[in-house]
């Protein structure tokens, strides 16, 4: 068998951010070798001197006396079927039997362990092959070639590598212009990367059913928006979805985009009869809406009617079923129009998450700030919680010939099944329109997919205390980790974001096991130097033993923890944390006169960060 070492220890991941543990190994399946389910018990029973492979050298004979307990565990998304899998190794004091977090120095310990019993092992089922991975192990080709760097700058792999993968029990529902489903004029047939996700669909666009010939969808809004939030991830084939394993139903509300008929009663109706049945029929636990309306004054009660049905739960006005979390996308505008900061319905209601977009853009400028910024037509204001990716996106894209025959000014797909990237959004070979499908109507889907992960793994954890969250308690859960665990981006001219105070989603932080750092301000001082503040540390949960959390800096020489761990008390959720400022810089040297660092937390494999500006 070959073995890949994904990690030697949670310190050295710190470009993945979870782990979820200590040492994570992937073991490939070499045929006739036996059963993976009898590999993981020969490699117990070496490491702990207990079964046949222990005779003539276990793990103390070959590595000497270790300071701690070791047990192997194989990852459940990964069995027989793939022919490999994850193996994971925790580290346990032999005192007190807590689990330990390898220190980055004593990462010889992996390497040791495994040479040592792939050498002892007399029926060798692995092969002694070494290479790091830095993310979770997506074999899609658009992702793994770079060319999805939305999710890659959103930190999606750090999520996905600790089991932050999604279920198929969690939903998303897309309210928009329908899917390549598969007509008879379509040379795909079902979308592949889209077919084994769909749990069902409806249509209220007018036409008969569903699956008319005539029922297709011109412009692939609805397709692309699908593909974003819930395109098949690691099956080999096209592109990875956000929500990775989660569901999609596709509710069918309209023909084309319906950014052009924002005023049109007939989309709003649409809109409303969506979302409606998202969540009535469906039951979807997120609710993807991108577009947005002018509604008028007469008929805001109907939105707000169908909004407070699908978000207030067993509260008057709901429909006595778990709310769901509706996300909308804020809409795009001229730069610098006085609407520029007005949204429209639904994101502009407080049911609603509103997302704003991004220019993709990857990179950190030399004081640490991201490069990436918002887009200049993205609507933006206080109303907006998060952000995502607006521009130079890959997603799935529909084959149905009465497309590319009859609207091939608006049609703008290369026959591939997968939008490639040309220019500042999806392209546009006719060059009608440079920016056809750059806006916040693809940045909403990603915020849909982070918050499905979000969403199972915040309902079926792993070997940590239950968050015990009330089922009609989860939306508003998911949408506040969301919201608050963003990065801070580079705003618009003119100040149009002065109001904002989130930034773009970052998904590893989200599902982290700390579930923020508060720190007293977010500016400090140079004049202050040497002088220390107090930051704390906040766990999702609390539990039943004394838990240590690693505390670091991005920039250890400008500011300093006071120590390299804290305790956080059994029973309690948060424990303080010294920050030192250690030394002055040039401004000159940084824009904003500005010096951006990140404060690291480091719990069971994963990693929170608290965003700091010092100012000269």
């Amino acid at each position: 068998m070959a073995l890949t070492l994904l990690g030697l220890a949670t310190g050295v991941l710190a470009q993945s951010e979870r782990s979820y543990d200590n040492a994570t190994v992937i073991v490939t399946f070499i045929e006739g070798a036996g059963p993976l389910s009898e590999t993981m018990q020969d490699l117990n029973d070496w490491l702990n001197d207990s079964g046949p492979y222990s005779e003539g050298g276990g793990i103390t004979d070959c590595v000497g006396p270790l300071p701690y307990r070791v047990e192997a565990e194989s990852d459940p998304y990964f069995d027989e079927i793939w022919g490999f899998r994850l193996i994971r190794l925790r580290f346990y004091d032999l005192q007190t039997n807590e689990e330990i977090v390898l220190d980055p120095f004593d990462s010889w310990v992996v390497d040791a362990i495994f040479e040592c019993y792939f050498n002892q092992n007399v029926n060798n089922w692995y092969s002694n092959d070494y290479g790091q991975a830095e993310q979770f192990p997506v074999n899609d080709p658009l992702y793994v070639t770079g060319r999805q760097r939305n999710l890659q700058n959103a930190n999606f792999g750090a999520a996905w590598a600790g089991n932050a993968t999604g279920t198929p029990n969690v939903s998303i529902g897309i309210v928009d212009t329908g899917w390549e489903n598969g007509t008879v004029f379509s040379f795909l047939g079902a979308h592949p990367d889209l077919n084994p996700k769909v749990i069902g669909e409806l249509n209220f666009a007018g036409f008969p059913g569903i699956f008319n010939a005539a029922d297709i969808d011109p412009l692939s809004h609805g397709t692309r928006v699908a593909g974003l939030a819930g395109a098949a991830t690691n099956n080999g084939i096209g592109m990875a979805g956000s929500g990775y394993d989660s569901s999609l139903a596709i509710i069918k509300i309209g023909h084309f985009s319906n950014a052009a008929g924002t005023t049109g009663a007939f989309g709003f109706f649409s809109a409303f009869l969506g979302i409606f049945w998202a969540h009535t029929w469906f039951g979807c636990n997120i609710i993807n809406v991108s577009s947005s309306y002018t509604v008028p004054p007469i008929f805001q009660f109907v939105g707000d009617f169908v909004l407070n049905w699908v978000t207030r739960g067993n509260l008057p006005g709901g429909s006595g079923l778990p709310p769901s979390l509706v996300v909308a996308s804020a809409g795009i505008t001229a730069d610098g129009a006085a609407t520029a900061n007005v949204l429209r319905w639904p994101a502009n209601r407080p049911q609603v998450m509103a997302v704003g977009g991004t220019n993709n853009v990857a990179g950190k400028f030399v004081n640490g700030e991201l490069m990436e910024g918002f887009l200049p037509n993205s609507r933006l204001g206080a109303k907006v919680e998060a952000s995502a990716a607006g521009a130079g996106l890959y997603s799935t894209e529909n084959g149905n010939l009465i497309s590319v025959f009859f609207f091939p000014g608006f049609y703008v797909g290369d026959l591939s099944g997968y939008t490639p990237v040309a220019g500042p959004g999806f392209p546009d070979p006719f060059f009608l329109n440079p920016d056809a499908f750059q806006g916040t109507s693809f940045a909403a889907p990603q915020v849909s997919g982070c918050a499905a992960l979000l969403w199972a793994y915040a309902t079926n954890p792993f070997d940590v205390p239950s968050l015990n969250l009330n089922p009609f308690n989860v939306a508003n859960y998911v949408r506040g980790r969301v919201s608050r665990n963003t990065d801070m981006i580079q705003p618009t001219p003119a100040g149009r974001t002065s109001a904002v105070n989130t930034g773009r989603i970052n998904a590893g932080r989200t599902v982290a096991y700390v579930d923020r750092i508060l720190l007293p301000t977010q500016s400090v001082a140079t004049a202050r130097l040497g002088t220390t503040i107090t930051g704390r540390v906040v766990l999702d949960r609390a539990y039943t033993t004394n838990q240590t959390v690693r505390i670091s800096s991005s920039n250890n020489g400008l500011v300093r923890p006071t120590v390299t761990s804290v305790v956080v008390r059994a029973g309690q959720l948060q424990a303080n944390v010294g920050l030192q400022i250690a030394r002055a810089f040039n401004s000159a040297l940084f824009p904003n006169a500005r010096q951006k660092v990140e404060i690291y937390a480091d719990f069971r494999g994963t990693r929170q960060v608290g965003q700091l500006y010092v100012v000269r």
